[in-house]
């Protein structure tokens, strides 16, 4: 992988009391299983957020699509005695 990529270093402390007897078997478990811990938790908050963002698009196109104006269909209105006429200046 790229050095390039935002990232940073991530540095552990062990203390001898932190590896003596059976806790050694659970320390080095920890430190080798670590990579995979960060990158589960990264890949599943990525794949979160993505979604939010599908569902916030989603959204918003539906608001879009309830804003959109009719075609324009002249008017045919009616005077008082029945007689009906489309008005000039609504010509499409």
């Amino acid at each position: 992988q790229s050095l390039a990529a935002n990232g940073g270093f991530v540095s552990f402390v062990l203390f001898t009391r932190h590896v003596t007897g059976a806790k050694l078997e659970t320390a080095v478990w920890n430190m080798l299983s670590f990579y995979a811990f960060i990158s589960f938790h990264i890949k599943c908050s990525k794949a979160f957020w993505h979604s939010r963002m599908r569902l916030r698009t989603e959204s918003l196109l539906k608001a879009l699509n309830r804003c959109k104006a009719e075609p324009f269909e002249p008017l045919e209105k009616k005077t008082f005695s029945g007689r009906t006429f489309v008005r000039k200046d609504q010509d499409p």
